[in-house]
């Protein structure tokens, strides 16, 4: 979780006006977007239940000397690193003085206990990770899916924090104009079965690895994209809400690649039609493998 406040150069008191100039004047359109969709929301209120209660538990690693450790960056918690108070610990009161201490007092213990406590819940809220609702779909035409990688789920929910949005129409959300024909041309079609899931698909240019187009595909129905003649993949991601560009499916986003090139051409008589269908059964021929988020 990154501490918005902080990127934006604000104090979590900022007032809503204070928050909209400093998102204009933002220049990492991700955080932009973050902001725009928690501090000018309902959501705030619970971030600023977050914020309050990482930045305690940054504020107590540093009095205690604690290092980053690697759940702790994991989750860009280091935003909410901080410095060393200049109240000295009970242990550095131990080493300086030359006779026993007097026992620490009541409001010490209590101190130590909410401290206690404030950890305990970080490290519980880290621990809920949401376990995806899926198996590998296999793309059709295909064998049984393949076993890759299970790809780890944030250890903070962000989708509790983000509003889940409508989903986009099935056809061709995007695609690069040199590659796209009209009429009679070849012709790839995405289709998707109700256990698949919705899919965000992308067809790439096996030569040289460009994105030609990308399509949604909802659940149950059918994406037509008309490309140039050559030979090319595709990658998809997968999931059941959709949380917009940036977050596509939340935590259950499932990414996978064909195993399979798909070739389409055309002569002055026909042309090519060619179908993937992602959905799992036993009689497909062709596999698909999970890809790590960044490769997709």
């Amino acid at each position: 979780m990154i501490d918005i406040y902080k990127r934006l150069g604000l104090s979590p008191d900022a007032s809503e006006l204070a928050v909209q100039q400093a998102i204009a004047k933002c220049q990492d359109k991700s955080v932009q977007t973050v902001a725009r969709d928690i501090l000018l929301t309902k959501s705030r209120r619970n971030y600023d239940v977050y914020h309050e209660n990482l930045s305690a538990v940054g504020q107590l690693r540093a009095n205690f000397g604690q290092s980053s450790s690697a759940l702790w960056l994991e989750t860009s918690s280091s935003d909410f690193d901080r410095k060393p108070s200049d109240i000295p610990s009970y242990l550095e009161q131990l080493r300086k003085s030359p006779q026993p201490p007097a026992p620490p007092s009541t409001s010490g213990y209590i101190w130590l206990v909410a401290a206690v406590g404030i950890i305990c819940l970080f490290l519980l809220l880290s621990s809920l990770r949401e376990p995806s609702n899926y198996s590998t779909p296999s793309l059709s035409t295909g064998e049984q899916p393949s076993q890759g990688l299970q790809l780890p789920a944030p250890a903070v929910n962000v989708e509790s924090l983000m509003p889940e949005s409508t989903l986009p129409e099935t056809g061709v959300v995007s695609a690069n104009p040199s590659f796209i024909r009209n009429g009679e041309a070849p012709t790839l079609h995405i289709k998707t079965g109700m256990s698949t899931g919705n899919v965000l698909a992308k067809v790439i240019q096996v030569s040289s690895g460009a994105e030609v187009a990308r399509l949604f595909v909802a659940k149950g129905q059918i994406g037509t994209v008309q490309l140039a003649p050559g030979l090319y993949t595709v990658k998809y991601a997968a999931g059941q809400r959709w949380y917009g560009e940036e977050l596509l499916f939340g935590s259950e986003t499932l990414y996978a690649k064909a195993d399979k090139q798909f070739a389409l051409s055309e002569t002055a008589e026909s042309y090519s039609v060619l179908t993937v269908e992602l959905i799992l059964q036993q009689d497909g021929n062709l596999r698909t493998r999970r890809i790590p988020a960044n490769e997709f």
